[in-house]
């Protein structure tokens, strides 16, 4: 069976993905990116008005991969033990899923850049694709333990996205730093399981509240 042919907006906006990440917002034109896809430069203003646009579409698309749904759980909220459970399969997935191999480096470098490069459009992005994993963790974090306030539990759903995210955007420096080409399936394990207990700990904790 042949391959399906990818669609000229798709290609669009992978081959932009790429030189966005490479040359970031300003160092990448439309030239360059009709070019490098083979298409002109009125395709691109077809599919998307503009460099920006493409942008944040490109953006979009690679949020959209990497913070793939949530899939239904059905614990029972009331037992720590498999709330625990949940959680560490949850930071399992995202760790394995993001650190793999099999994920293209440029994504995470076209996150970095776009924080630089077109912050206040970013921040409506994220919010749009990052809220179902701080909604679900905050969640979790309030029925492991009624006593943890609201804000507690936000803060610590931050911390849980932020600390895979840390291993994201510093790849090229902790590869180096460990003398390694690439993560390994031993040290994306090792990764999920530090982050998972960490996490846990604080789940565990005596959250009294205040008087």
């Amino acid at each position: 069976m042949a391959d399906k042919k990818i669609s000229t907006r798709d290609l669009l906006i992978e081959t932009a993905g790429e030189l966005f990440a490479e040359h970031g917002f300003a160092g990448t034109s439309i030239k360059m990116i009709a070019e490098k896809s083979n298409q002109n430069i009125a395709a691109v203003n077809y599919h998307f008005g503009g460099k920006q646009n493409l942008f944040l579409e490109t953006l979009r698309f690679v949020l959209g991969v990497i913070m793939t749904p949530i899939p239904a759980k059905k614990s029972d909220k009331t037992k720590p033990a498999k709330l625990a459970r949940e959680f560490s399969a949850y930071v399992s997935e995202r760790t394995r899923f993001l650190l793999s191999s099999t994920t293209p480096k440029w994504y995470g470098r076209l996150i970095v850049r776009a924080i630089f490069d077109v912050p206040s459009e970013v921040h409506k992005i994220g919010i749009e694709l990052f809220s179902p994993d701080f909604d679900y963790l905050t969640d979790l974090a309030l029925h492991y333990d009624a006593a943890i306030e609201p804000a507690e539990a936000r803060r610590w759903a931050y911390s849980v996205v932020g600390q895979i995210f840390f291993y994201v955007f510093g790849r090229n420096v902790i590869l180096l730093a460990n003398n390694l080409s690439s993560y390994s399936e031993d040290f994306i394990d090792a990764v999920a399981k530090q982050i998972g207990e960490i996490a846990l700990q604080w789940l565990k904790i005596d959250h009294g509240r205040k008087k």
